[in-house]
């Protein structure tokens, strides 16, 4: 079983940057928990109305250190609920 059966939602093209099934069901499973979320995005992903209502999230692009430390103070500042 590959990842060419994984189906991404609202990536009907498969252009491969849609959210992941799983993400929705980890996201579903951490709410019905009680546990904080914060999800981390690839630049250029196509979230849905889902993630933003839910939780909150970081878009980052690959393989880029400096992106990701501009952002570092954000990521250390987020309230998780």
């Amino acid at each position: 079983m590959g990842c060419e059966r994984l189906q991404d939602i609202y990536d009907r093209e498969k252009t491969r940057k849609g959210i992941s099934e799983m993400l929705h069901v980890e996201v579903g499973m951490a709410i019905a928990t009680g546990r904080p979320i914060l999800a981390f995005v690839l630049e250029g992903t196509d979230v849905g109305s889902f993630l933003p209502q839910t939780v909150q999230y970081i878009t980052l692009r690959m393989n880029d250190r400096d992106d990701v430390k501009s952002k570092w103070p954000l990521i250390l500042d987020v309230q998780v609920f």
